[in-house]
Formats: C-alpha cells, structure tokens, sequence
C-alpha cells in the first residue's frame, strides 16, 4: 500500500495542475485489486507447475491477460491502478510510449527489489527468472496491443447493408 502512495503522489508531482482529483479514486482500487490478488491466489493455489515446460506458458499467459488489461484501461481511461497510472503519467510527460516506460519501470523495480532481498536474506528470494521474463514481456505485449489497436481504429472493417 505505501509503495502504491508513493506512486500516486509520484503522478501528482508530474502532472500538478492536470492532476485530476477523480484520479484518487486508486485508493480504494488499490485496495480491491489487492483483494483480489489474494482472492485469485487462493483459488488458483491448487496450480503448481513443478517444470518449465508448464511454468514458461503460464507465465507468458499471465503477462499476456495483464497486457490486454492494462491495454484496455488505458485506452477506455479507467482509473488504474498507481504504479500503472504513475507509468502512463512519466510516459505522457517525457512523451515516449507507455509500454516502453513499462519496460524500464518493472526492470527498476525488480533490480530493487532484487537488491533489498540480497540485502535483507543474502540472497536473491522472490526474484527469478520468471519476474525478469514478466519485466520484459508485458511492456513489450502492450506496444504490441496498442499498435493492432491503432490499425483497427485507422482501418474499421466496413460493416454490408443486407
């Protein structure tokens, strides 16, 4: 949740007089995405890939549902979540695409985080391979996403009269 503040007080620090004031509305979404986080986490406990194999299309999957909605919110202009709202924030301000400051954003945070647990446990916990993949991909998948959506707003499909 503190991180979150730090976010969202990030965005009001960027945006400052185009900081909408509905944008607040992160807080309680904050605290309804985080619920169910812990909701989803324990209805799909039961799923424990033990291999790559599993693990990798899991993952990629993941990364790809969390693109399209991150996707999706952006272009529907929903209120997001803070860390996704900050990105979108920085992205508008220095002007380049959202999904390449997704990129740079999640690699900060995971070298962070993988220096605070090398820090606090000695070694790397909770920071593997899969959160590097996830750094990478989703920013990627939304540069993908928002490219097909631009070419379906440039060219509709012409709907026949019967």
């Amino acid at each position: 949740f503190i991180f979150n503040m730090i976010f969202l007080g990030g965005q009001i620090l960027l945006l400052r007089k185009q900081f909408e004031k509905i944008q607040l509305l992160q807080i309680p979404v904050t605290m309804i995405f985080s619920l169910l986080i812990d909701l989803f986490m324990t209805l799909l406990d039961w799923i424990k890939p033990e291999t790559y194999l599993v693990s990798l299309p899991l993952l990629g999957c993941g990364c790809c549902i969390m693109a399209l909605g991150i996707t999706l919110s952006i272009r529907a202009h929903f209120i997001m979540t803070p860390a996704d709202a900050f990105v979108r924030a920085l992205a508008a301000h220095i002007q380049k695409p959202f999904g390449n400051i997704k990129i740079c954003f999640d690699l900060t945070l995971m070298i962070l985080a993988a220096i605070s647990s090398f820090v606090l446990f000695g070694y790397f916990r909770g920071v593997r391979e899969g959160t590097l993949i996830s750094a990478l991909l989703v920013g990627s998948v939304i540069n993908f996403y928002q490219k097909v959506l631009d070419l379906a707003k440039k060219n509709p499909s012409r709907r026949q009269e019967v």
